[in-house]
């Protein structure tokens, strides 16, 4: 599978990224929303992963803005927020999943597959 991670937190997403890596996935990482749109238009990737909140944008946006513009690529938020607001938002935007970093990397990456699969995860 190829994604995109969208995160600023570097001490979450670098690690992150080279779980995926080790399962044989190739992951490119952005740290802003924009950053992910650009990464999203030259790698084609199957999945973007995106936080909710950034300094410098909008998570939410972002899913709106590449489900829009790449449909084929499916988006899925990762976020600390367990607020069923951000659940409910991110649906409405064309998220295909939602998940919360404090869930099990387990769940995580079952999630990601079902989703590149065609699913859905909430």
């Amino acid at each position: 599978m190829r994604l995109v991670l969208c995160d600023d937190h570097r001490l979450f997403a670098e690690p992150f990224a080279a779980a995926l890596t080790l399962r044989g996935h190739e992951v490119v990482l952005a740290t802003a929303p924009a950053e992910a749109m650009r990464a999203v238009e030259e790698h084609h990737p199957d999945v973007c992963v995106m936080d909710l909140r950034f300094p410098d944008g909008d998570g939410i946006d972002a899913v709106v803005e590449l489900s829009r513009s790449h449909p084929s690529c499916r988006v899925v938020i990762l976020t600390g927020s367990d607020d069923v607001d951000d659940l409910s938002a991110a649906a409405e935007a064309g998220a295909a999943g939602f998940l919360r970093k404090g869930q099990p990397v387990s769940a995580i990456f079952e999630a990601l597959d079902r989703v590149a699969a065609g699913g859905t995860w909430s």
